[in-house]
């Protein structure tokens, strides 16, 4: 991240590193990091509606399969099955029970595919969103160094101030009146607080 300075009167001011801005951009960097806070926080928030949008699709996806599928999507089952049905003698019964479960299977094949890419999708969005909470929390640490530092420079200002007493209007005029008995302005004319 690279990070200009430029000044502009008496004050400097460090320009955005943001890739949203550009390097005449006068924000301060501490603005700019709060920006792009503000704009992880915006894609987090798009990013945890589109994990919600995918999760109701699988739900959805889930509800219409057949409540009976392994893991596998039913590969070995049905392999089985096909196996029985062509290489053994069963009742009628059990075998129309066997057609109708390879059936079943076999149409919930492509649902299983479409499952496991909208199951892949949201582990990308996860890790997206993972991503990006890494991010916020750089950011975050980043605007505590800054406060820190902040705070530690006005702390400096007041022990500055705290220690160059400004005199009051007492010996202001305690030196005014010794200059007066002096004999003279030396050459001021006349000296008034």
């Amino acid at each position: 991240m690279r990070v200009h300075l430029y000044t502009q009167g008496k004050q400097d001011k460090v320009l955005c590193p943001a890739s949203l801005h550009t390097e005449t951009c006068p924000c301060t960097y501490s603005s700019c990091l709060q920006r792009q806070k503000q704009h992880l926080r915006d894609e987090q928030q798009h990013a945890s509606q589109e994990r919600e949008a995918l999760r109701n699709q699988v739900r959805a996806l889930r509800d219409r399969l057949p409540r009976r599928v392994a893991a596998d999507g039913g590969d070995a089952e049905l392999r089985d099955l096909e196996f029985r049905l062509a290489h053994e003698t069963n009742q009628a019964p059990e075998e129309k029970t066997m057609q109708a479960r390879v059936k079943e299977l076999a149409a919930a094949r492509p649902a299983l595919r479409e499952l496991a890419q909208l199951e892949a999708k949201l582990k990308d969005n996860n890790d997206s969103r993972d991503g990006l909470s890494g991010r916020l929390q750089q950011l975050n640490t980043q605007l505590d160094g800054i406060s820190a530092t902040l705070e530690a420079e006005k702390q400096s200002v007041e022990a500055q101030k705290s220690s160059q007493a400004i005199p009051d209007q007492s010996i202001l005029n305690a030196e005014k009146q010794e200059v007066g008995r002096r004999g003279g302005t030396h050459g001021w004319g006349s000296v008034s607080f």
